[in-house]
């Protein structure tokens, strides 16, 4: 079974990138799953509005990575999309042919190619134009054109600093076209991968977006490609991982991981301990303004891999598992949580990278909604202020798209609440909320300004001042 990998935008050809790389040092040329057999290529698709993350790769010095690539696999324009979602969605055609076209030749030249394709797995992020806008249109494609197969989505949450004024804007959009057309989503926030560097490398270094691209890499690497000589058990792992069409965000978190391309723990590290590095990368850095909430499991899968697995798998699946169900609390309507098991009998990386053993966490929780819910308070504040509205009305997007899009996101809030995730307490400040987005539509545009003032937090108040000043 062959899996094709399609990477949009800056983010997602850079993490596409890297897990290549990754990929080229643990699994044959002759893996079907990962290399195309006809040309002896990787079967992955670069997209870009623009050239330069992909001519950093394709052009230049030859390297293992550029011969690994397919350069007619490479779909691009030569101008950007301005960090907006309803530009890149737009997908204006130059020459002739748009992007999210080109894309979906590309997609089924190798489908073609391939004996049996079981499933796409994309790479992008919510931030940019290109790939949260482009990225939707592309998914959407993709889902008509192929309605039976494994779409999964690697997406990634930017920095809540902020990498752009549009971005939860953005972010929100994305994640609405991804609620429609993906089987599951492998939701990656910058900050958690930040912090989660911070407290394991084994040295004072700056960590960069390169370090923070490289443990997405791992992650996934582990996740997906366990077993080198073997196809991928992905109807499996989206049965384990995603059992409701209504929670398919997906958070994986894997222990040790590159960091400067040497391990975060040393190579004798014991079962023992990576477990309770793992199950330290979820608890660790949780929102502490929630302190209400309960973050509650619906679903999780664990992945050991090392060659003394199978020995001592008692161990793991008796005295991990119970340790791991302890800390996955299930949601209301489950006794305990599912909690699915791989064992793998392979060193987890080759001797480059002098790693014994390792396990990967993916799990469904509740938890995945609390970042999701700020992006979306954010968003909306900005819009019942008007900030910045003229971007996306000159692509087409206007005031109905937006609230077609914040109804879609506060139905995600809503159906995790009914899953019990939140307290009465917290319960009560989300009616708030709705009670809130019913009034607002019923106002006018002065009294919804003066409304926004009276709700949103102090620092959000005193950017709205400055976005009503500059309007007048």
């Amino acid at each position: 079974m062959s899996n094709i990998v399609v990477q949009i935008g800056q983010c997602g050809n850079q993490v596409g990138f890297q897990l290549c790389d990754l990929l080229l040092n643990e699994i044959p040329v002759n893996c079907d799953t990962v290399f195309n057999q006809a040309t002896r290529k990787a079967r992955w698709i670069m997209v870009d509005s623009e050239p330069k993350v992909i001519g950093q790769v394709m052009t230049g010095k030859t390297t293992p990575l550029q011969t690994a690539m397919n350069p007619e696999r490479m779909v691009y324009h030569m101008s950007g999309r301005g960090n907006n979602w309803a530009m890149g969605y737009l997908d204006a055609p130059m020459g002739g042919v748009s992007l999210h076209e080109s894309t979906l030749e590309m997609v089924r030249r190798e489908a073609e190619s391939a004996d049996y394709l079981r499933s796409i797995l994309s790479i992008s992020s919510l931030a940019g134009g290109t790939g949260s806008g482009l990225g939707s249109r592309v998914h959407e494609a993709i889902r008509e054109e192929y309605p039976l197969i494994h779409l999964l989505a690697c997406t990634i949450q930017p920095s809540s600093s902020g990498e752009s004024p549009l971005q939860h804007y953005n972010s929100c959009f994305a994640l609405s076209a991804l609620l429609d057309s993906a089987d599951t989503i492998f939701y990656f926030q910058n900050d958690e991968i930040m912090n989660t560097i911070l407290a394991n490398r084994q040295y004072d270094a700056n960590v960069s977006m390169t370090n923070l691209n490289e443990y997405i890499a791992c992650a996934l690497y582990n996740l997906l490609y366990p077993e080198r000589s073997r196809d991928l058990a992905l109807a499996n792992l989206v049965q384990n991982v995603s059992p409701s069409q209504d929670c398919k965000f997906v958070e994986v978190f894997t222990s040790p991981f590159l960091f400067e391309k040497q391990p975060t723990l040393p190579f004798e590290t014991q079962w023992a301990t990576l477990v309770e590095n793992c199950i330290g990368q979820h608890t660790k850095f949780e929102d502490p303004r929630a302190k209400n909430f309960e973050v509650l499991s619906i679903a999780a899968s664990a992945t050991y891999r090392g060659r003394d697995v199978l020995p001592d798998a008692e161990m793991p699946k008796k005295q991990f598992k119970s340790k791991l169900r302890t800390y996955f609390k299930p949601v209301s309507f489950l006794s305990s949580c599912q909690l699915a098991d791989t064992m793998v009998t392979e060193r987890p990386y080759n001797l480059k990278f002098r790693i014994e053993r390792s396990i990967t966490i993916a799990s469904t929780r509740t938890g995945v909604i609390l970042p999701i819910k700020r992006t979306y308070e954010s968003a909306y504040a900005k819009f019942n202020a008007g900030a910045y509205l003229h971007w996306y009305t000159k692509y087409n997007c206007g005031r109905d798209e937006f609230l077609q899009t914040f109804e879609k996101i506060q139905g995600l809030v809503d159906t995790y609440e009914q899953l019990g995730m939140y307290s009465e307490g917290q319960r009560r400040s989300t009616n708030c909320v709705n009670e809130l987005f019913d009034s607002l539509q019923r106002q006018s545009q002065e009294e919804r300004e003066v409304t926004v003032r009276d709700w949103v937090p102090r620092k959000e108040r005193e950017y709205l001042a400055g976005s009503v000043q500059r309007r007048k």
